[in-house]
């Protein structure tokens, strides 16, 4: 059986202008953020698996809810999209909670 490397960089270069929130364990996670033109009315967190990309996730609902003053907010999880670590790697995963 093929053994492949586990790697902990980002699989995707992050935008020089990206946001990012550190993790209980000091990772920077990349953190995909969209405003509306006025004050928000809430957020929305949308959570999304693995498999994130580049491209802006659910481009219809984010323009309704742009649209309608919501922002929309995504968390890159570790080794996913911009974010660097291993993928689903966690110590304990009360961590998660932080």
């Amino acid at each position: 059986m093929a053994k492949h490397p586990r790697v902990d960089h980002p699989p995707l270069d992050p935008p020089a202008t990206g946001l990012h929130l550190e993790s209980a364990d000091g990772l920077e996670l990349y953190l995909w953020l969209r405003e509306p033109a006025t004050a928000p009315r809430g957020v929305i967190d949308l959570v999304l698996g693995p498999e994130i990309g580049s491209a802006e996730p659910y481009p219809r609902l984010c323009a309704a809810a742009l649209a309608a003053g919501y922002a929309l907010a995504a968390v890159h999880p570790r080794g996913c999209g911009y974010s660097p670590g291993i993928r689903g790697d966690v110590d304990d995963y009360a961590l998660i909670l932080d």
